[in-house]
């Protein structure tokens, strides 16, 4: 599809930390997976001064090292598991809904 001048039909947004505010249940489930590996926990702002993608390199700030695949797959259940159970707490960013509103009025297609 083809587009005239500046408009354009689509959007594509991220989903977690942009639409959906789930940065609570990010360093909540990261911190409950380091206690069940031994790791100390920590705060929002060291996530923020350390996350990387991909994900094995932020481990790697955190241990000093790349984790093996055992430890990798082992973290990466643990944090999803407990993740799950925060996300339902979750909602959307303050004024994602208006901002979708305003570019779905604009004839664009915004997926995630």
């Amino acid at each position: 599809m083809g587009t005239s001048g500046n408009h354009r039909a689509h959007l594509v947004w991220d989903w977690n930390g942009t639409l959906l505010d789930d940065i609570e249940a990010v360093i909540g489930a990261t911190n409950a997976a380091f206690a069940e590996i031994d790791l100390a926990p920590i705060t929002l702002e060291q996530y923020r001064e350390m996350y990387c993608v991909p994900i094995p390199l932020f481990y790697e700030r955190l241990l000093g090292r790349l984790p093996t695949d055992a430890e990798w797959e082992r973290m990466d259940g643990i944090f999803h598991r407990h993740y799950t159970e925060r996300r339902v707490t979750c909602g959307l960013t303050q004024g994602v809904e208006e901002l979708l509103a305003q570019w779905g009025g604009r004839g664009t297609v915004s997926p995630c």
